[in-house]
């Protein structure tokens, strides 16, 4: 993908894509739209969305002249209704807003030839992560830190996103009961 912030850039287009891009986070009010959209069950039509780009490390994953692209995209509400009654989630909806946004930011549209799309509904059922959040739950103010879930509960050590000190996928969590297991 051709951004169009890289027009003129001293750095290799190549070298501009490794790391994480952010798009639509230029601002909180953006941000918080986002968000509020999603509290009303609909689909945020800006969505904060956080893409990497893996094939510019491994040009294995795809035909030359192509990439792989992953996109999280924040907030996407559970059950969607958009001011209906509750349906479920569009992917071909999801598929539109992404678009629309993402070739807001390119020289060109993107050329897709493949394409997955995982809604929180998705990663329920896939990977049974109640309604799809990967924090297994909201992280708010009050969900963060020390307001988390900590250490063993009953017989069961508790070592996922939703404990102490969260965190997603980083692994403290996991760490920090292991080192409690072993000492």
């Amino acid at each position: 993908p051709k951004f169009k912030a890289f027009v003129g850039h001293s750095l290799s287009p190549e070298s501009l894509l490794k790391g994480t891009i952010h798009v639509n986070s230029y601002s909180m009010d953006l941000l918080m739209d986002a968000y509020n959209q999603t509290k009303k069950n609909r689909i945020s039509l800006t969505p904060f969305m956080d893409l990497t780009i893996p094939s510019v490390y491994d040009n294995t994953l795809c035909p030359p002249g192509y990439h792989v692209m992953n996109c999280f995209m924040q907030y996407t509400p559970y059950h969607p209704n958009n001011g209906e009654p509750v349906s479920p989630i569009s992917h071909e909806q999801i598929k539109k807003v992404f678009l629309e946004q993402i070739n807001e930011y390119l020289e060109e549209p993107l050329d897709i030839h493949y394409m997955d799309i995982l809604t929180p509904f998705d990663l329920e059922n896939l990977l049974g992560l109640t309604e799809g959040n990967i924090f297994h739950g909201s992280i708010g103010l009050d969900n963060l830190f020390s307001n988390r879930v900590s250490g063993k509960v009953g017989g069961i050590w508790l070592c996922g996103s939703s404990a102490h000190p969260g965190g997603g996928v980083m692994g403290a969590v996991g760490k920090q009961v292991s080192q409690r297991i072993l000492s």
